[in-house]
Formats: structure tokens, C-alpha cells, sequence
């Protein structure tokens, strides 16, 4: 459970409800479905952060849902936190870790691999978050500023099975996959800085 500044006692079932209890009695105030999920987390403006194929965010005093969007995999391993800034983190089986504004954007997401932890943040910022690769070893992950990004592949979606153009599932022990033709489509950012974008299929370039 998750614990709000006037006491409230919020708690997910495995019904797929945010219950929210008061704490005197362990009477219901009200509950709102979000599909279960793993710990909420409440920041300090009275916003609940949880869902499992969604994030949710819900507000405290009457369990009203503010946004929803979906996680990208499932939110299993790990409770989503908050920065300063108001910025949430959670981690996903399909091993992103993903950053989302406090008004339902994702303000960027990055691969380390199945998270296996909640998130925890740093007095600078820096994110920590537990992984499992694909040869099931695990990793302590340090996510900062660091360099910015340069080129995004769009599609094929990374980490996914693509048949003849179709995305159809997550790839296997999260490899990128196609199957028939698909058409590539990359994002360049600060184009002054590269020259190229060289693709690598099995081994031909």
C-alpha cells in the first residue's frame, strides 16, 4: 500500500481495483478499476501512479482517472516513482525503462532489459533500476542526462516481431525480428552531426 498525506490507505487487488481505505476504520472511501497492477505510488500532489498494461494516473480524493496511457509490456516487477519535477519512471517486461510527464506524455524511453526492480531515484536525478538480459544475468542500471539522443528506429519497432510490415508480438528473448518486407523508418536528430544511418540484417550491411 501506498500512503497519502491525510492518512488515506491506498491499496490494488488482484480484482484489478485501487481501492482507497480509510486508515481509522479500513472502511472503502472508493475503489476505481485499473486492470490490477503492482504498488501504487502517490506523489505530492495527491496524484496515484499504478496500472499493469496501462499507467494510470488517479486522483486521491475521489479516484477519478486523470490520463491513462499504455506501459509498452507490463508493469510487473516494479512500483512507478516520482522526481522533482514530477517526472514518473517505471520499468516494463518488455525491458524499457520509461519516463512520463506528469500530463500522460512519455518524455523518453530506453532499453536495459526485463526490469526486475522498482525504480529508485538519486539526489541528482539519476534513476537506478534492477535488469535480467537475454542470458538471464542481472544488471544494476544507472540512467542519467548522458549523451543526447542522435537516431531513433521507428519501424520495425525494436524488440518486436514484424511479419511482411505487421507488427505482431514482442520478439523473441527481446530480439528485433522480421519476417518478409518491411519498410524502415528512422528519426535523425542534430543532422549536422551525422553523415549516415547503416543498417546491420544477420550480417549483411
Amino acid at each position: 500500500p501506498c500512503i497519502g498525506d491525510d492518512g488515506m490507505i491506498f491499496i490494488i487487488s488482484t480484482d484489478g481495483y485501487l481501492y482507497a481505505l480509510y486508515p481509522n476504520n479500513g472502511t472503502m472511501k472508493w475503489k476505481t478499476y485499473i486492470g490490477a497492477g503492482t504498488s501504487p505510488t502517490i506523489d505530492r500532489n495527491g496524484t496515484i501512479y499504478a496500472g499493469w498494461d496501462c499507467l494510470y494516473a488517479v486522483d486521491s480524493s475521489d479516484g477519478s482517472i486523470k490520463w491513462k496511457i499504455p506501459a509498452g509490456g507490463y508493469i510487473e516487477s516494479g512500483t512507478p516513482c516520482t522526481s522533482q519535477d514530477g517526472t514518473i519512471f517505471y520499468g516494463t517486461t518488455s525491458g524499457d525503462l520509461v519516463a512520463v510527464n506528469p500530463t500522460g506524455t512519455v518524455k523518453w524511453r530506453v532499453f536495459i532489459g526485463t526490469c526486475e526492480s522498482a525504480p529508485a531515484i538519486g539526489e541528482d536525478g539519476t534513476v537506478y533500476v534492477g535488469s535480467m538480459d537475454a542470458n538471464d544475468e542481472g544488471h544494476l542500471n544507472a540512467i542519467g542526462a548522458g549523451e543526447p539522443k542522435k537516431i531513433e528506429i521507428l519501424t520495425p519497432k525494436q524488440r518486436r516481431l514484424t511479419f511482411f510490415g505487421l507488427d505482431l508480438c514482442p520478439g523473441f528473448r527481446n530480439q528485433t525480428m522480421v519476417i518478409g518486407r518491411t519498410k524502415v523508418k528512422v528519426n535523425v536528430y542534430q543532422e549536422d552531426e551525422l553523415l549516415n544511418v547503416t543498417f546491420k540484417i544477420g550480417d549483411t550491411i
